[in-house]
């Protein structure tokens, strides 16, 4: 005779793999309503673990972005809205001739584009005696080239 507590776990388990099952099951009958096969759900896959192995990095530079007392966000530079600008500074001491200074000013044709996708430049560059000013600027429509 077995007891109590490995009875009521092997009914747990197997519940749970009952309930596994038909979700498996309505997911397959839902995926082939809308004809979606294998290759789809193979490409979804792939996408969503290199999602899950970057995570720990984004996570980390999201930590040091919004925790670390050497980045200054959000410093006006303009009368716009999203004209500001963030700056990484070194923790070593400057320099006789001051911190060398890099203004990035992100990429995307002028319709995407935001100062927080250069906190890895930030980060890297400031630790090595560079004083980095990450710039945001209005997009399409909103802003023009002439702004």
């Amino acid at each position: 005779m077995k007891p109590q507590g490995e009875t009521s776990l092997l009914r747990r388990v197997l519940h749970i793999f009952r309930e596994l099952s038909l979700i498996a099951w309505w997911t397959a009958q839902l995926l082939s309503l809308f004809r979606l096969g294998l290759k789809w759900i193979s490409k979804f896959t792939g996408i969503f673990l290199y999602q899950l192995f970057l995570l720990p990095g984004f996570l980390q530079l999201m930590y040091f972005y919004f925790t670390s007392p050497s980045v200054v966000r959000s410093i006006p530079y303009g009368r716009n809205p999203r004209n500001r600008l963030d700056l990484f500074v070194p923790s070593i001491p400057p320099p006789s001739g001051g911190y060398p200074v890099l203004i990035f000013v992100t990429g995307g044709v002028w319709i995407i584009g935001y100062k927080g996708w250069g906190t890895f430049l930030g980060k890297c560059l400031s630790s090595h005696g560079v004083l980095v000013a990450s710039l945001d600027y209005r997009n399409f429509p909103q802003g023009t080239v002439s702004d």
